[in-house]
C-alpha cells in the first residue's frame, strides 16, 4: 500500500495525486473526469467508464471443449461486452452455448451462418461488488461446511463439483468488474 500527503486546495478541500502508473493506464489527463465514491472503507476512485463496447471477434474451428471454455472465460473476464463467434460444426455450436452458462450476463442473441453474436446482458449482480463478493465468501463457506460431511459419501461428492462450477461463475462476473471497472480503493 503506498502513502501519500494530501494538499491543502483551497480552504475546505484536499487534494491527492494518483499513481503515475495508473493515470498512465487509463490514458488520464489534466482536465479529465474521474468517479469518486465513499466506500465502507475508504475511498472509490474510478476512470470514467468508455462510452464504447468492447467487441471482438474470434474463431473457434477445431477447438475442443477446453479450449472453447478457456477462450470465452478469458474473453468474459476482460469485459468485453460483444463477442462474434466463427464456429464451423454444430458440435462446437453446443460447446459456446454451454461455455456461457458459466459467465453470467453473457447470452447468444443471434446465429446465423456459423456465427453466433454473444452480448452481455445487465444483470442485477453487476450493480453493487461488495454484495457479489460477500455472496461468494457465503457460498464457499458453506462449500467448506458441506465438504467435511460429504468426503465419506461418494455419490453425495458428485454435486459437489456442480455447485463448485455455480460459484465459479459468480467468480468469473468479480473478476468481469474489476476489470471493466479499472478502479483504485485507497483504505483508510
Amino acid at each position: 500500500m503506498q502513502f501519500r500527503k494530501l494538499i491543502a486546495h483551497g480552504p475546505s478541500s484536499l487534494t491527492v495525486a494518483l499513481p503515475h502508473k495508473w493515470i498512465k493506464k487509463y490514458n488520464l489527463e489534466k482536465g479529465n473526469s474521474v468517479g469518486v465514491e465513499e466506500a465502507e472503507r475508504g475511498l472509490l476512485i474510478t476512470n470514467r467508464p468508455s462510452e464504447t463496447k468492447k467487441e471482438i471477434k474470434i474463431n473457434l474451428v477445431n477447438h475442443d471443449w477446453p479450449a472453447i471454455v478457456t477462450i470465452l472465460t478469458l474473453i468474459y473476464r476482460r469485459g468485453y461486452d460483444e463477442v462474434s463467434v466463427h464456429y464451423e460444426t454444430s458440435e462446437e455450436y453446443l460447446n459456446i452455448s454451454s461455455a456461457i452458462r458459466s459467465l453470467l450476463g453473457y447470452a447468444i442473441v443471434e446465429n446465423k451462418n456459423k456465427t453466433c453474436l454473444i452480448k452481455s446482458l445487465p444483470t442485477e449482480l453487476e450493480q453493487n461488488f461488495e454484495t457479489l463478493f460477500r455472496r461468494v465468501f457465503l457460498i464457499l463457506l458453506q462449500q467448506l461446511e458441506d465438504l467435511g460431511g460429504l468426503l465419506d459419501l461418494p455419490k453425495e461428492l458428485k454435486t459437489f463439483y456442480h455447485r463448485d462450477f455455480e460459484l465459479n461463475s459468480i467468480v468469473n462476473l468479480a473478476i468481469r468488474m474489476i476489470s471493466k471497472a479499472g478502479c483504485l480503493l485507497i483504505d483508510f
